[in-house]
């Protein structure tokens, strides 16, 4: 355990010691978050906790074949066909329920104690699944999740909601709020939680998973803004079981030839100012569309800012037919989240990415490039 004071700690405990179907919904958007998802999953179905995991976007990439994980991640919310009544008996208990099924109805029959009951006492829920909590990782705002929550805003609004991130962004929209900006990596926070709870639960699976996250988020522990509680966790964590060995070799020393390619036309293809802002540009088509979707542009950054220390702020653009996604990377100095705010991006205060509707590569990277610049010279 690290001596990060977690706050809230005590009702998340309490709250996950009485809780029996969970939901866990997260930023698959980042492989720190995603491995203490599914290691968050993991860990409370040791606890005899029924856990399903759901996140819009639902691919793991390849490179994490060698963790076996097998959870299934969702992107949907899978209905038990049940149909909730809830009746208000605040002010009017319920004294006789029956029903008489017809031909073609069922009718229900219920009086009160002091009054009958009103159209206002009765509120319906809708093929909602049986969660008594959600746990929400990396997830900035609630609303952000417009097809899952829009699909079931009564199970949002009816059951509580233990929302943990690093972010300061973040806009506290649980029962229960663990907001620690103290923590480099989602996976410390995480490991700490655990620690706390039921620390002889965590076995050589949950530590490779969490180190993997820590070594995938600070690139192989290259990042300046490295804190004495990540090397701790980080030590802590192999003592348990994890193979730091294993985790590099898998994350970057197993390069394909396309993932090379990939990485010549990014650098062939960038450019920079001198207020230390640099961009990039891909492509994509059929021939390597699945090579740039497991492309981490990040492992460019890291190398790039060892070796020129003024760089500040990278960006990567990918165009595909209409849509053009950008990915921002930026150094401690600057917020990227912050940065890409009016984008509607998601991410973090060190990676972003948001989406652009536009054929047009060379005009999209002209503007983003332009407000960025403008942003960083105020």
């Amino acid at each position: 355990m690290n001596n990060n004071k977690i706050n809230n700690l005590s009702e998340i405990l309490k709250t996950l010691d009485i809780s029996k179907n969970i939901l866990i919904i997260f930023n698959n958007d980042d492989s720190d978050i995603l491995m203490s998802s599914i290691c968050l999953s993991y860990y409370l179905k040791k606890t005899q906790k029924n856990v399903d995991l759901v996140s819009e976007n639902t691919a793991i990439n390849s490179k994490y074949n060698f963790l076996n994980i097998e959870d299934t991640i969702k992107d949907t919310l899978k209905s038990d066909n049940k149909f909730t009544i809830i009746i208000d008996t605040k002010e009017n208990k319920a004294k006789e329920l029956s029903y008489e099924p017809k031909e073609n109805s069922i009718e229900i029959y219920l009086s009160g104690e002091n009054r009958n009951f009103k159209e206002s006492d009765i509120t319906f829920l809708k093929d909602s699944k049986s969660y008594d909590l959600i746990i929400t990782l990396g997830i900035l705002d609630i609303k952000n999740l417009s097809k899952i929550y829009n699909e079931n805003v009564d199970l949002f609004y009816n059951t509580p909601i233990i929302n943990i991130d690093n972010n300061i962004s973040n806009e506290r929209f649980g029962q229960i709020n663990i907001i620690e900006a103290q923590y480099r990596t989602m996976s410390e926070l995480i490991f700490d939680i655990m620690s706390q709870n039921n620390p002889d639960i965590i076995d050589s699976k949950i530590s490779n998973l969490l180190l993997t996250g820590i070594i995938d988020k600070t690139s192989g522990f290259k990042f300046s803004s490295i804190s004495p509680n990540i090397m701790s966790t980080s030590s802590m964590l192999i003592e348990i079981g994890a193979d730091r060995e294993n985790i590099i070799k898998n994350l970057y020393r197993t390069k394909t030839v396309n993932s090379l390619k990939l990485w010549g036309k990014v650098l062939s293809n960038m450019k920079h100012k001198d207020n230390g802002i640099v961009w990039s540009y891909l492509v994509e088509d059929d021939k390597n569309y699945e090579n740039i979707l497991n492309f981490k542009f990040s492992d460019i950054f890291n190398e790039l800012v060892s070796e020129i220390p003024k760089i500040k702020i990278a960006l990567l653009f990918i165009k595909k037919e209409n849509i053009i996604e950008v990915q921002i990377i930026t150094t401690k100095k600057y917020n990227a989240f912050e940065l890409t705010e009016e984008f509607k991006a998601s991410g973090n205060d060190n990676e972003a990415n948001f989406a652009i509707s536009s054929n047009d590569l060379d005009q999209v990277i002209s503007i983003i490039i332009d407000k960025l610049n403008k942003k960083i010279s105020n």
